[in-house]
């Protein structure tokens, strides 16, 4: 989109983030579309975000972006993305968004639910 580009002509820095956030919100939405649903007794958050610019995305390039799940672990799950240049497949850029579970009052990890952890178990890439 034309706001996506700063006045170098080039993609925006702040775009990855919430490109990358949709990304992961579809992914899970597809796995387990209720988890919150209800009054929630953990909290996925995010605790870091990696991004890594491998080439300079321009206003009329057409982008691919891809996200699946890379690792869980007891409270914690890792989702990798990459972002081709549509046509030639060369990648614009890699990033990675690791997530941990909370406990709502206390904050503190918890486990990953285990229905959550079966859905993972059986994640598509998005």
């Amino acid at each position: 989109m034309p706001y996506e580009v700063d006045f170098t002509g080039f993609l925006s820095n702040t775009v990855a983030p919430r490109w990358m956030e949709i990304l992961r919100v579809s992914l899970m939405d597809r796995h387990f579309p209720n988890v919150d649903n209800e009054i929630p007794e953990h909290l996925s958050v995010i605790a870091e975000t990696q991004i890594k610019y491998l080439k300079p995305a321009r206003y009329n390039d057409v982008i691919r972006g891809r996200a699946w799940l890379e690792s869980v672990s007891y409270s914690r799950w890792v989702i990798a993305f990459r972002f081709d240049f549509h046509g030639d497949g060369l990648a614009m850029l890699q990033g990675r968004q690791v997530g941990v579970f909370i406990h709502p009052q206390t904050l503190m990890p918890v486990p990953i639910p285990a229905a959550i952890r079966q859905s993972l178990s059986h994640c598509e890439p998005t």
